[in-house]
């Protein structure tokens, strides 16, 4: 058995066996196995899967044809306030509304119909005040937009001179100074 990038691959009688979901689901990959298809030993190199076959010899796969999921973070990506200057102002009744989206691609030619999370923050000065994650699927070759929920400015006075964040009540309207500092953090996989 050996572990590659968070799937797990083991040797059976059957072929090769991986599961890439912490062992919730398992799959059989013993298609391009010559004759009996018991698999005695298994090892990861690179991206190329090296099998002993009980029979003798020893057939080799490239991890890509594998119909797997490999979580693979990408990062975060910022988007700060949409001004060059030191804030960004907003008037409104009842808050801002903040609806952060996603666009997941998948280049490969593999359905991942195993659910993946993505997951995305919005941070003010550091400090994580709003996350949401979502599960999702996609289709080889696919495309689509996530819409995570709204995060909605909560209106409140903060006169802490350390912050940068405060509220200010108007006489009809509540005015949301955010500082160039706010980000939008999303975290993602790629498949």
């Amino acid at each position: 058995m050996t572990v590659y990038q968070g799937t797990l691959f083991v040797a059976c009688d059957s072929g090769i066996c991986y599961s890439s979901d912490n062992f919730q689901t398992w799959h059989i990959a013993s298609d391009g196995l010559p004759g009996a298809k018991r698999v005695d030993d298994i090892s990861v190199i690179g991206d190329t899967v090296y099998a002993q076959l009980h029979a003798g010899g020893i057939v080799k796969r490239n991890i890509s044809e594998f119909n797997i999921v490999i979580p693979d973070d990408i990062g975060v990506y910022n988007a700060s306030s949409p001004r060059s200057d030191s804030i960004y102002i907003t008037n409104c009744d009842n808050g801002v509304s903040i609806i952060p989206k996603a666009i997941i691609g998948n280049l490969s030619g593999n359905n991942h119909s195993n659910p993946f999370e993505v997951r995305c923050e919005i941070r003010l000065d550091n400090i994580v005040v709003y996350s949401d994650t979502l599960q999702d699927t996609i289709g080889a070759y696919g495309s689509h937009t996530l819409t995570f929920s709204p995060y909605v400015v909560s209106p409140y006075t903060f006169d802490d001179a350390l912050s940068n964040r405060y509220y200010v009540k108007n006489l009809t309207s509540l005015r949301v100074i955010i500082p160039m500092a706010t980000t939008l953090v999303i975290r993602t996989l790629r498949l």
